[in-house]
């Protein structure tokens, strides 16, 4: 149980009116009973210099690659789309060879990594530019979750209209909750389903969910920032049909339904190119985290396993950047401050976010899982874990001692101020 079951309003008093009393008060003392940071390795001082360091810039400028400072934008977190399934990110082809298409006419970002390894976890860093907190979930958290910054909350501010689609029940891991908290205005979810499309273990297939997304849109007033969580490509991996690549084993199940989710986001598009308020709409398409398949490899240490792709299409984007490529290493945690310095809004809120499109900015990532973290830039990378507490990883195996000791050192301030800040429950 968690309060989206009872969330229901876009105005968070009426929100906490509805929850139970006694429910709140116990749940409220099991989860404040932990409050020490496991991940202490300086001062607090030093850690703060440190994470300061990466993410000062000479100049606060940025690359304009978009010509309209007033586009809608729509954002769509794909489920589990690793880089693996992507043949312009060095994965397998002819997995998505619909995205493919979509990637000609778009600025694709090579270098990106997800914050971790689980969909509750990229929502926050995606729209929250909030960093992964291990072991915790900030997102099932409702006093810590709302006071989180976010993109829809700024866009609002910007007389954005905003709205979140989703397959499935927004009630899982406290979706709900976090949406309503953050200033979308519509969420529309497996609940307003009619019963005969909630075929999948799930709720809906992607392919009913962007239908559903496209007639919304086409009512909706401009300008307007939208968010569709796809689902399709989630075990058990399953389709309404044979899939592409038939379903003998886990590995070609997703495949199958990569390419599915990728064939039906290329229709999307094209289907989009009809309606009046195509021209004025940049789409942004990231995945929730990285995984294991389609190559079953990559231990959750390894880097390549949160290596996930980062694409911005539309109109409105420049013509000379149109199927061209950036090589900034970034991170989930960087599409607030890419986004928000091209409509000419501050992100300065966003402290874990760097404009990817910012020259003067450092080229770096930050991953999590469970109980260590890794940090990787142009020269290398290194996992490291807290319960063993040792380095786990690196590249190359013979990295140099003054390489490793940056690396180490920057992976445990990024740690332990992302951990502090969600124990004090200060996000800027």
């Amino acid at each position: 149980m968690n309060p989206s079951q009872v969330y229901f309003s876009n105005t968070p008093i009426l929100n906490h009116s509805s929850l139970n009393a006694n429910w709140l008060l116990i749940s409220t003392y099991l989860k404040n009973s932990d409050d020490k940071n496991p991940f202490i390795y300086f001062s607090k001082e030093e850690a703060n210099t440190i994470v300061d360091s990466l993410y000062s810039v000479k100049k606060d400028t940025t690359i304009k690659i978009i010509d309209n400072n007033n586009p809608n934008v729509v954002l769509f977190i794909i489920e589990s789309f690793t880089a693996d399934v992507v043949a312009e990110l060095e994965g397998e082809v002819n997995v998505t060879p619909h995205f493919s298409k979509i990637i000609e006419d778009g600025l694709l970002f090579t270098n990106i990594y997800s914050s971790s390894d689980r969909t509750d976890k990229g929502i926050i860093s995606i729209l929250s530019a909030f960093p992964s907190q291990g072991s915790k979930s900030i997102i099932k958290e409702n006093e810590k979750q709302e006071k989180l910054p976010s993109i829809p909350t700024e866009l609002r501010k910007a007389t954005y209209n905003t709205s979140f689609f989703y397959g499935g029940y927004s009630e899982f891991s406290n979706f709900k909750s976090y949406i309503l908290s953050h200033q979308f205005q519509h969420l529309e979810d497996a609940d307003l389903y009619e019963r005969k499309d909630l075929t999948s273990k799930w709720g809906a297939y992607d392919e009913v969910t962007f239908n559903r997304h496209l007639n919304y849109l086409n009512k909706e007033k401009q300008p307007f920032f939208s968010t569709l969580l796809t689902l399709t490509n989630h075990e058990p991996f399953a389709l309404p049909q044979k899939g592409q690549f038939g379903n003998k084993t886990v590995e070609d199940k997703f495949r199958s339904t990569s390419y599915y989710t990728s064939k039906h986001l290329f229709e999307y598009l094209n289907k989009a190119k009809k309606e009046s308020w195509y021209k004025n709409t940049i789409f942004i398409f990231v995945a929730d985290h990285g995984h294991r398949l389609p190559k079953n490899e990559n231990e959750i240490y390894n880097p390549n396993r949160y290596h996930i792709p980062l694409l911005i299409y539309g109109e409105p984007l420049k013509k000379e950047f149109r199927g061209k490529k950036i090589n900034t290493i970034g991170n989930q945690t960087d599409i607030a401050a890419t986004l928000l310095a091209q409509l000419n809004l501050s992100s300065k809120q966003f402290k874990y976010s760097k404009n990817l499109m910012n020259p003067y900015a450092k080229s770096f990532s930050f991953y999590v899982w469970q109980d260590g973290f890794g940090f990787i830039d142009h020269q290398g990378s290194l996992s490291f874990d807290r319960e063993a507490n040792k380095t786990i990883y690196t590249n190359p195996k013979n990295i140099q001692q003054n390489q490793y000791k940056y690396y180490l050192n920057n992976g445990k301030a990024l740690m332990q101020s992302v951990y502090q800040n969600y124990l004090d429950n200060q996000y800027q």
